[in-house]
Order: structure tokens, then sequence, then C-alpha cells
């Protein structure tokens, strides 16, 4: 019995062109498509370190869980360029949320007065004699004066708080600018650590004056 050639050949000579053809389509495709930005650069707030002072029998003070105000919640790096809005960075975030960040440093810098017994954190399970309460109400780079680079500016809302005799000893609102004088994200990280060394430090101060009036200023 006589085969009969397959026909497959032949058909693949036929749709050689077309096949040829879709191949080098696809090919162009793959060539047009935009490169993927890298991924953005992790920054954070940039502190000198700061030796851990303890006075026995003094006071537990402990700093709470920051507060802050929904947009400067996350990790995104905010610039203000309009009086009304807040963007992003697209090249660069911060490695925590600037809240958090704010009060390890606000611990670290308590903690070097040589003040109190101890100053620990909500995780912590110490029983404090005084909660200091933050919230961020300020996180940002303003492009809204037109400096160049724009200007770092923080400002913390503060809350010291007798946990053994259940009453608030005072609170007060600190801010602290810094301009930048280059543009750019690393710019902007270097301009925000030197506002917020500076909204820290007041805080600390700020913690004292509270305490030195509950006393009747002694």
């Amino acid at each position: 019995m006589e085969r009969t050639a397959p026909k497959f050949p032949r058909l693949l000579v036929w749709l050689r062109p077309f096949l040829l053809g879709l191949l080098a389509m696809s090919l162009t495709a793959c060539s047009i498509l935009p490169e993927q930005p890298p991924p953005p650069q992790t920054y954070r707030l940039d502190w000198p370190d700061a030796p851990y002072r303890n006075r026995p029998g003094g006071p537990v003070l402990m700093v709470a869980a920051p507060e802050a105000l929904g947009g400067y919640r996350s990790t995104a790096m905010l610039y203000r360029d309009s009086p009304n809005a807040l963007s992003a960075f697209a090249t660069g975030v911060w490695a925590d949320p600037p809240a958090q960040m704010l009060a390890e440093q606000t611990v670290a810098a308590l903690g070097a007065t040589g003040r109190f017994a101890a100053v620990v954190t909500a995780t912590d399970a110490l029983r404090p004699d005084l909660r200091l309460l933050m919230t961020v109400l300020r996180f940002e780079q303003d492009y809204t004066r037109g400096a160049k680079g724009g200007v770092a500016r923080v400002r913390v809302r503060m809350q010291l708080v007798d946990e053994r005799g259940g009453r608030v000893l005072g609170g007060r609102v600190v801010s602290a600018e810094a301009p930048a004088g280059t543009e750019g994200p690393a710019a902007a990280a270097a301009a925000m650590s030197r506002a917020a060394r500076r909204v820290v430090d007041k805080l600390v101060d700020g913690v004292d004056a509270e305490l030195k009036s509950a006393r009747g200023g002694d």
C-alpha cells in the first residue's frame, strides 16, 4: 500500500513568512517597552549617638507610641509644592514612619539626660510614673517659599501625663525648620534630620519645663 507524504512540512513552508513576521513584531515590541525605574532609595534620620545615663530613684518615663496626622503615617517622603497639596518623592522613602523614628530618638535623648530612673516604651514591662504623648503634626519638605531644595518642616504636639496622680502636667507644640539647599530626596532627608534633631531637643526641654512647673519651679 502506497503511503502519501505528510502535508505538514509544506504547510510550515507556507506559514514561514507569517511566523517570521510575528517574531519580528514581538521583538520590536519588547525593544520599545519602557525600562522599569530603579527601586526608591531608603533613608533614615541621621542622629548623633547619645550615651544613656539613669538616675537611681528617679521617675520612670514612658514615651508612648506616637500618633501622626493622616499623611504622615506612612514611610512616604512627603513634600508640599502648593499650600493644600502633599506629594511623595518617587525616588526616596523613609525606612520607618517618621513618628516612629522621632519616638526612638526622643527615648534616646531623654535617656541621656540623667533625670530618670529609666526611659521606656509601651512595649516595656516597667510601670511608668510619667507618660509622654506625642502627635506628629507636620513632617515634610516645603517648596512653597521658593527656597532652593525646599525647607524641612517638623511640628510635634507633646503632652506630659502624671500616671500616678492621673493628671496632665502640661503640653505644648514644638517645631523646627532646616533648609535643604539642593534638590532631591537625599538633600531633603539630610534637612529633615537637622529639623528633627531640633524638635527632639525642644521635646526634652519641654519635658523638663513641665516637671519643673509641676514641682513649683524648683
